[in-house]
């Protein structure tokens, strides 16, 4: 038994063989001190439950528990993530009860195989152990241990809890319960890296807007007032140039909009202060303040949502803000504010909530403008978050369709989005994005919730819904029409989800999503989209564990190398993943509306599929993505087209052909199409024999250095490389397995990554 069960720290997850257990190599989660005395714990104890912290996925294939006293029967229950929570709230069986037997009086191990191996992903799970007579006791350690997290918000974490007569309570040691399961290899390093320090980024990280503000072919960031250029082939940095750029100020939102269609980017600070401003880009990226006059002093105090859109047409983007309360629950009311053509706007808000008080003073956590329809007309979603005192008369979420002749109406009765299940409901609504994430050509809804356990299954009659999609039917029907794929896709419920993206960070062509939360000891997280149309949770692959904070997120590529990197709470995660699908990045400008093509629609049409994208500015809760489109396109030959509709309702529509993968474009009105000027240098890389047995030669006009080579785990290869004359010989070791693996590299200005097929010797 000593040799079995060998010491390890409190906080440690040792590997053992356990042969007699499961067949085959196995691992050992504990989180008890095997050579440090054990205790009875108390009988008399309906359920008790252990709760164990993952550092990756497992595949779970049966557990072993310490037991004491007289032979006895039990029932052994596990229960996944549970909502975060530090104790199983919702008690959901992951696989039937299975049942255990303490054959022997006194101390016994007793071993429990699992008919059918489960498979966590998360970051926590609970074991719970229920039935035992008083007599029967589960061992525990006698020593106290610290909780793993403590939070004002999100509680104590402890290794341990009860449920004794409908009353919870924690402990604080640590059950003699051992759990099998094999560990599942992750990459030698992970596909994120967060550089948030080396690339200095500063600013508030739950106001974000990104965009290329200087022209250079790279993408700037504003964050919380903080104007940071892009300077990566220099520094791999990001200069802080708000002081010497004219701007100052607190603001409560900011946003990167060309504020009088000049084709330069300006800087909109909302609620800074007492009142409103925005700075005016003269081209060379300074800015002279001018006060919005036509927004009342402290009109915005709590702004959490800004989108715009041109509703009227006249090139002059408008703006909706929606706010929360300066003491809760009492919110601050919404506004809907039209571009005076100025530098300023004018209250617009009665085209939305004239006689509407009840929906314009709802908690607003997100607003996107989005085109439903397909019509052309940018329609406008609006998040609301029922509080504690408005969950009986709280409105649900609004969804505005553009009638096309400057009219609205709320159709959100119509979808069934957010919808009420019962006499009252706590459908706390905690961001938004809308994307065509199943490649059909219309935009469906990521919904992500704030939802307490205590009610989700209805407890007094309240109810609440946690974070969803709502998958378009407009292709299938030709009418609005939404399905709610609730127990279909594979999210895994956390209580307390704050806002969501879409983005394609491993460019196989199906959009996967980040989505953050809230309160402390949760985590933010990061899903891959299958083949199949539901995710799978991969936050531990890619460098996502123990992430936390920010109310969203966005996605940007800020060394044009096709990938996406994620900025949130105040963090830039720096995609480095082994991920070698075909991408494209397109940037629509516009003549005859607004210059930034802000409301235009994007097809891009390879492989018998098409990636629809829409150019939006303003998403969530304060999160403003670039103008740049990125689309994953998976392993194309080439594109056969790209189909831009503009904007304006007008139907124009723009056909660019003979567009090459894995570049950058800009795509002007006329039809024409340019390269981005983020290639400095135009050289042509060829790698042969690809395939090969083992060694690529690359020939190219350009230095490149920093070559190293990855397999499809994001493991490193040993290589060795050989100059012969112009050329580079890159010779994989005999020991690497046939497969596909990622060279990478970098010519003077430019990221390179390249796909080398290995063949069997």
């Amino acid at each position: 038994m000593r040799t079995l069960f060998r010491y390890i720290s409190i906080f440690a997850i040792i590997c053992t063989l356990l042969p007699a257990i499961v067949a085959g190599q196995t691992d050992t989660l504990r989180f008890y001190d095997t050579r440090k005395q054990l205790a009875n714990s108390s009988g008399n104890i309906d359920m008790r439950i252990a709760r164990f912290e993952l550092s990756g996925p497992i595949s779970l294939h049966g557990f072993s528990v310490l037991l004491d006293g007289v032979p006895d029967t039990f029932t052994v229950r596990i229960f996944g993530h549970e909502g975060g929570t530090s104790f199983p709230q919702l008690r959901e069986d992951l696989i039937p009860p299975v049942k255990g037997v303490k054959s022997t009086t006194g101390k016994e191990r007793v071993s429990i195989p699992l008919d059918t191996v489960l498979v966590l992903r998360n970051n926590q799970f609970f074991v719970a152990i229920e039935d035992l007579g008083s007599t029967t006791h589960l061992r525990q350690s006698v020593a106290t241990l610290p909780p793993t997290c403590t939070s004002s918000s999100g509680g104590n974490y402890y290794y341990q809890s009860f449920l004794n007569n409908g009353s919870w309570s924690l402990g604080s040691r640590a059950f003699a319960i051992d759990v099998v399961c094999r560990k599942h290899d992750l990459p030698e390093t992970p596909h994120f890296t967060n550089i948030t320090e080396t690339a200095k980024i500063i600013g508030n990280g739950n106001q974000l807007a990104a965009a290329d503000i200087n022209n250079d072919g790279l993408i700037d960031i504003l964050q919380g007032g903080k104007l940071l250029l892009n300077d990566w082939w220099k520094s791999k940095q990001f200069n802080d140039v708000t002081e010497a750029s004219g701007i100052s100020g607190n603001p409560k939102a900011n946003a990167l909009i060309d504020m009088n269609n000049d084709g330069y980017l300006d800087i909109l600070f909302l609620g800074a202060g007492d009142s409103s401003f925005v700075f005016i880009n003269d081209g060379t990226t300074n800015f002279a303040r001018h006060h919005l006059k036509g927004i009342k002093n402290k009109a915005l105090e709590r702004a959490n949502a800004v989108s715009f859109a041109d509703l009227n047409n006249d090139g002059y983007l408008d703006m909706f803000v929606g706010q929360l309360w300066n003491t809760y629950p009492n919110a601050l009311p919404k506004f809907l504010f039209f571009n005076t053509q100025k530098n300023d706007f004018s209250d617009k808000s009665d085209l939305l909530y004239s006689g509407a008080q009840n929906l314009r003073n709802a908690p607003c956590r997100g607003s996107q403008f989005a085109d439903i329809n397909n019509d052309g007309c940018l329609d406008l979603y609006v998040v609301n978050y029922v509080t504690t005192a408005s969950k009986t008369t709280s409105p649900r979420d609004e969804l505005w369709l553009n009638n096309g002749d400057g009219s609205f109406t709320n159709i959100i009765d119509q979808t069934g989005i957010d919808s009420t299940i019962g006499p009252t409901f706590w459908n706390m609504s905690s961001g938004c994005h809308w994307g065509d994430y199943d490649n059909d050509g219309d935009i469906d809804l990521l919904a992500s919730t704030l939802s307490h356990p205590r009610f989700m299954n209805g407890n007094g009659g309240e109810y609440t819904e946690p974070t969803t999609l709502y998958r378009n039917l407009f292709m299938e029907s030709g009418k609005i029409a939404m399905k709610d794929e609730a127990g279909s896709h594979g999210i895994e419920y956390e209580e307390t989800h704050a806002g969501a993206t879409w983005g394609d960070y491993n460019n196989d062509g199906l959009l996967d999503f980040f989505i953050a939360s809230f309160y402390g000891c949760r985590y933010n997280d990061l899903y891959r989209q299958l083949p199949d149309q539901t995710f799978q949770l991969t936050s531990f692959e890619n460098g996502f564990n123990g992430f936390r904070g920010g109310a969203d997120g966005i996605w940007l590529d800020i060394n044009n190398d096709g990938k996406l990197d994620l900025l949130s709470a105040g963090q830039l995660m720096l995609n480095t993943g082994p991920y070698y699908g075909d991408w494209i990045e397109l940037q629509p400008k516009s003549s005859g509306s607004n210059l930034f093509a802000v409301g235009a629609r994007v097809t891009v049409y390879a492989n018998k599929t098409k990636f629809t994208r829409d150019v939006t500015i303003g998403r969530g809760q304060n999160m403003q993505r670039p103008f740049r489109l990125h689309f994953g396109l998976g392993h194309i030959k080439s594109i056969d087209s790209v189909r831009v509709s503009w904007p304006g309702c007008s139907g124009k529509t723009s056909l660019f052909t003979n567009l090459s993968k894995n570049n950058v474009y800009v795509l002007e009105e006329n039809g024409q199409a340019t390269l981005s000027t983020d290639k400095a240098e135009d050289h042509t890389i060829a790698i042969y024999p690809n395939p090969s047995t083992g060694d690529f030669t690359i020939v190219t006009t350009a230095i490149i250095t920093d070559i190293t080579v990855v397999d499809s785990r994001g493991n490193r290869i040993p290589i060795t490389l050989t100059k012969q004359g112009e050329s580079c010989i890159v010779h994989l070791p005999e020991s690497a397995a046939p497969g596909i693996y990622i060279l990478n590299g970098r010519t003077a200005s430019n990221l390179i990554t390249r796909r080398l097929i290995k063949l069997d010797r």
